[in-house]
């Protein structure tokens, strides 16, 4: 069998030692390397792949950089955004520069071209006519000279007076000697600046809306006159005193105006939140647009408080003037009512208010929600609840009392009858109701008369303004 000898790695002209004593060239033989004992066999074998490992690695370093070398510097163009003019030529200035110096020139062409996948190109031309935007120019020699690090184009763009987009063109750099491309391309945005049409948004007021759960509050985007241009612009809502998702729903979009519209809308819905408070503002914010100007980005609505009283019905008390003994039953009548046609608010309470000057000495309140009565007597430091003949001592404000309980209620100069009370309804709850009151005044109330008003609240806890119902004068 013939040898094959591994001489490539030199592992023979390894230094001799206790493992190679005695190794010559052919030790790696496959003829000697089976004669070696077994474990020189093997450390044999660790020397030729460590031999292999450091020539795998020399083979993928890179060469040492030469002394004093220096890299080709890198060019960058610079894109540019100039406005047109109104006529004649203008001289667009473009740069490039050079990431550091060279001891040698730099040279190359420049070129400025249609932008061939914008929205909007550049028209461009060789002269300054007809709809040309700029005079193109293609593989312009330049050179930027040794130990420089900039140069200058001229790119000539073509004044007009007509309404238009802001439009592009490319620009690139080809052909580079002297040093490489780090950004050999670049826009050049050519600004219209002739007096266009401009965008602008109103400012309204709404009321809250009482017989409907929404209403629409509709703001006016206007252009100030008509533009060749489609318009476009995105808005969204904003909340100010007002938040959205309780006073109003919060909506963004866009709003597109085909050339020549002048005017678009949008809608926003105001909520009724059935809560007596301030005048609450929020505001719809114009955003990103194009095609026109924007003179007001901002349009405010107010959210006018209820012009209505927060609960839509009427009273009628009966008798609305009368004379009353100290310790005769008086029968008050009492009628709620919401008129045919009217979106109902769930009524909540309803007061009979006894005032004496701008003293209410007693009230007597009806809860809707459990159908009990409670009063309460101002300035009292006794209030009794009592289902006998006698009194006891009290608070401010009785608890609420079942009407089917027929407790008297007690104050300092009256007292209420349960037990001839009564409460009657018609058609959905509390829309329609009568409150029967028996009332018997006592002794301190001889000689004085009281002014008799009536109130109601909804589930909101807001409250009607106080109707002047009627008055009651107490003969001794």
């Amino acid at each position: 069998m013939q040898d094959v000898a591994l001489h490539r790695f030199s592992l023979n002209r390894i230094a001799p030692n206790k493992y190679s004593r005695g190794m010559n060239a052919n030790v790696f033989s496959r003829t000697n390397f089976l004669l070696l004992k077994p474990g020189r066999r093997l450390t044999a074998l660790l020397l030729l792949f460590v031999g292999m490992g450091l020539a795998i690695v020399t083979l993928l370093l890179p060469a040492a950089p030469v002394i004093g070398q220096v890299s080709q510097p890198g060019l960058t163009l610079h894109s540019e955004s100039r406005n047109e003019g109104n006529s004649g030529i203008t001289g667009y200035t473009v740069t490039a520069t050079l990431d550091h110096a060279s001891a040698t020139a730099v040279t190359g062409n420049f070129s400025a071209v249609a932008a061939q996948f914008a929205a909007h190109p550049a028209t461009g031309a060789t002269t300054c006519s007809g709809d040309a935007d700029f005079v193109v120019q293609n593989h312009v020699p330049f050179t930027i000279p040794a130990n420089a690090t900039s140069v200058t184009f001229i790119v000539f763009v073509c004044g007009d007076t007509t309404i238009e987009y802001d439009e592009l063109f490319s620009m690139f750099v080809q052909d580079l000697v002297g040093g490489q491309c780090k950004t050999c391309s670049a826009i050049g945005v050519i600004n219209d600046d002739d007096s266009g049409a401009a965008l602008s948004i109103n400012t309204i007021a709404v009321s809250e809306p009482v017989f409907t759960l929404t209403q629409n509050a509709v703001f006016t985007v206007s252009l100030n006159h008509p533009t060749p241009l489609t318009v476009i612009v995105n808005y969204q809502t904003n909340g100010n005193t007002a938040q959205p998702n309780s006073d109003f729903l919060p909506i963004s979009g866009t709003l597109v105006f085909p050339p020549n519209t002048l005017s678009q809308s949008i809608n926003v819905v105001v909520l009724r939140d059935g809560i007596r408070e301030p005048d609450e503002t929020f505001y719809v914010q114009l955003l990103d647009h194009s095609g026109a100007d924007v003179l007001e980005y901002n349009g405010f609505c107010t959210i006018h408080d209820f012009s209505l009283p927060l609960i839509s019905g009427s009273f009628n008390l009966s008798p609305d003037n009368a004379q009353a003994h100290v310790g005769v039953p008086l029968t008050y009548s009492v009628v709620w009512t919401v008129p045919d046609g009217q979106v109902w608010r769930d009524l909540s309470t309803i007061d009979l208010r006894f005032e004496n000057g701008a003293h209410t000495p007693f009230s007597v309140r009806w809860n809707q929600s459990d159908n009990t009565f409670s009063v309460c007597e101002q300035g009292a430091k006794g209030f009794g609840v009592n289902k006998a003949k006698g009194s006891g001592p009290g608070v401010h404000c009785s608890p609420p009392v079942p009407i089917e309980s027929g407790d008297i209620l007690e104050t300092g100069l009256a007292s209420i009858d349960l037990f001839h009370s009564n409460v009657t309804g018609s058609g959905p709850t509390g829309r329609d109701v009568t409150l029967n009151l028996e009332v018997t005044f006592k002794q301190p109330a001889a000689g004085k008369t009281f002014g008799v008003r009536l109130a109601a609240s909804n589930d909101q806890g807001n409250q009607d303004p106080l109707v002047e119902a009627g008055h009651v004068a107490v003969i001794p």
